[in-house]
């Protein structure tokens, strides 16, 4: 054994690539794809052609203006010298036609229903009571001014009764009161509200009869809207 010479023959050649290392080489080496989602390759292979001509040939659908609501009527409800038992009758009507009401009217100044009022433009103004003083008819001139429509609500505002009783007296009982007229600067005699400013409609009653007060509206809102409700 130690003088035999060994043979060394020619070896094979190392193979340093399995095929699950090619695959990955050939995977880096080639250009990379774009994956997309199997809902973007189906309409990406096949667009929808038939889809676009229809809607293309569709006319584009007209949609019709609606015509703008009429601006709400601007009401005014103001209390002098009365009860103000009309003042109750037309909160009850109220309570029965709110919700058309609330499409119609908008109360500027109505102490019974808020607590912000407002002494602007009205549309329609109604007066409750009688006139007593000069107070009084200087704020009913001033509504006059600002107004359509006056409407006198209720027996002291239509023929100044009961509110007026004093315009009856004695000159004995003249004399007794005469102290208090003088104290709350009231007029010698109370006036009804048409012996101070022009009135459009009276509505009497001591109460107000509610079925009268609903026709008396309606046809203002009719007359104010051009027969329109």
């Amino acid at each position: 054994m130690g003088n035999r010479k060994l043979k060394i023959g020619k070896r094979r050649p190392v193979r340093l690539r399995s095929r699950a290392v090619k695959r990955v080489v050939k995977k880096r080496l080639t250009k990379p794809r774009l994956s997309l989602p199997k809902t973007l390759r189906r309409t990406a292979k096949k667009p929808p052609v038939r889809a676009l001509a229809v809607r293309s040939a569709q006319a584009p659908a007209i949609i019709p203006a609606v015509p703008p609501l009429p601006p709400k009527l601007k009401i005014g409800w103001f209390s002098f010298s009365c009860c103000e038992d009309n003042t109750v009758v037309m909160t009850e009507v109220m309570n029965d036609h709110w919700q058309e009401w609330k499409r119609l009217f908008d109360f500027r100044h109505a102490r019974v229903l808020k607590s912000r009022n407002v002494m602007d433009a009205f549309d329609i103004a109604f007066i409750e009571g009688a006139i007593a003083s000069e107070h009084q008819a200087a704020t009913v001139r001033d509504i006059r001014g600002r107004s359509k429509k006056l409407v006198a609500v209720g027996a002291c505002a239509c023929i100044g009764l009961p509110a007026g009783q004093r315009n009856t007296f004695t000159p004995e009982q003249q004399a007794e009161i005469a102290p208090l007229v003088a104290r709350f600067s009231a007029l010698p005699k109370v006036q009804k509200v048409s012996d101070v400013v022009k009135v459009d409609a009276e509505i009497p009653g001591c109460p107000m009869d509610p079925n009268t007060f609903l026709a008396k509206v309606n046809a203002l809102v009719k007359e104010l809207r051009g027969g329109a409700l």
